[in-house]
């Protein structure tokens, strides 16, 4: 049976955030997915979910925070998360040539090794532009793939981004998609979907 998980990023324009556990708890739902800016207070947000009788069993971290362990473990292992995720990388942090994926993706893996000794999952959470090609005709995520070393941690777009990416126009991104899709479906391992309007 499928263990759906609600990304609580996905209600945070909706506060309190305790009313949407309650809601979440009552429709069902028995995982969700941490974010950065849940976790200043991680003691009462533990108290929370197991009043809702709710899991955190993946969190996005932020890079920022991920090269800092020795601040985020606690909070990992307070939340009981499993499988940490680096969500995003803002416009002006983005490489912008295959060189600097490359480095991207070293720089992933340094970061990955300390929660993976502590025997957690790494992953990376991906958007639209990891499929626009570059100067060399690679796609960012397939440099990703081919230079990481936590294989099998990753988040698929979901449906709106899928969407955004067929609307934009651009045959050789829905090819690049397509493609990758298919080499690579037994790195899927956790699939994220998202109502449109939610990118």
């Amino acid at each position: 049976m499928t263990d759906w998980s609600f990304q609580l990023y996905s209600a945070r324009n909706h506060p309190p955030l305790s009313n949407t556990l309650q809601l979440l708890a009552e429709l069902g739902y028995t995982q969700v997915e941490g974010f950065g800016g849940l976790y200043d207070q991680a003691a009462a947000l533990r108290q929370d979910l197991d009043r809702h009788g709710l899991t955190m069993p993946t969190g996005h971290f932020g890079l920022a925070m991920l090269e800092d362990p020795d601040q985020a473990l606690p909070i990992i292992e307070t939340l009981g998360v499993k499988t940490v995720i680096c969500p995003h990388l803002a416009a002006e942090q983005r490489p912008s040539d295959a060189a600097g994926w490359k480095q991207m993706a070293e720089t992933l893996n340094e970061v990955g090794k300390p929660y993976q000794a502590a025997g957690l999952g790494f992953g990376w959470h991906n958007h639209d532009f990891e499929f626009v090609a570059l100067e060399n005709g690679q796609t960012p995520m397939e440099i990703l793939l081919e230079n990481s070393n936590w294989a099998g941690k990753w988040t698929w777009p979901g449906l709106s981004e899928v969407t955004q990416i067929l609307q934009s126009g651009s045959n050789a991104t829905v090819t690049v998609s397509v493609r990758f899709t298919s080499r690579t479906s037994h790195r899927l391992e956790k699939i994220q979907m998202k109502m449109a309007g939610q990118m």
